[in-house]
C-alpha cells in the first residue's frame, strides 16, 4: 500500500511537471503568432475537446471579426458556417410554429 502511494505521489509530480511544461511552451509559441494562427489554434483546441457549440459560436465571432480585413475568409466562415446551422436546425422554420 504504500509502495502505491509513493509512486502515485511521483506519478503526479512528473505528470504536474510535464504539463506545466507543455503549457509554458504554448504560452511562449501563442506570444509568436499572429492573430490568424492564434485564432486557428483556438478553434482546433475547441474542435479537438468536442466542444461543438464554442466551435460555432467562435466561428461566429471570426467571421465578424474578418469581415472587413480578410472577406474572403469571412465569406468561407460564413458559408460553413451557414451549412451548419442549417444542419442543427437553428432558425428552423419549425421552431416558430
Amino acid at each position: 500500500m504504500l509502495n502505491s502511494l509513493k509512486y502515485y505521489k511521483i506519478f503526479s509530480s512528473v505528470n504536474y511537471f510535464f504539463k506545466s511544461l507543455i503549457n509554458q511552451r504554448i504560452a511562449l509559441n501563442l506570444d509568436e503568432m499572429n492573430d490568424e494562427q492564434k485564432d486557428l489554434v483556438q478553434v482546433a483546441r475547441l474542435a479537438l475537446a468536442e466542444q461543438t457549440e464554442d466551435v460555432r459560436l467562435f466561428v461566429a465571432r471570426l467571421i465578424r471579426k474578418y469581415r472587413k480585413s480578410n472577406p474572403e475568409l469571412a465569406e468561407q466562415l460564413n458559408l460553413f458556417w451557414r451549412i451548419k446551422q442549417s444542419c442543427i436546425g437553428v432558425g428552423s422554420i419549425f421552431r416558430n410554429q
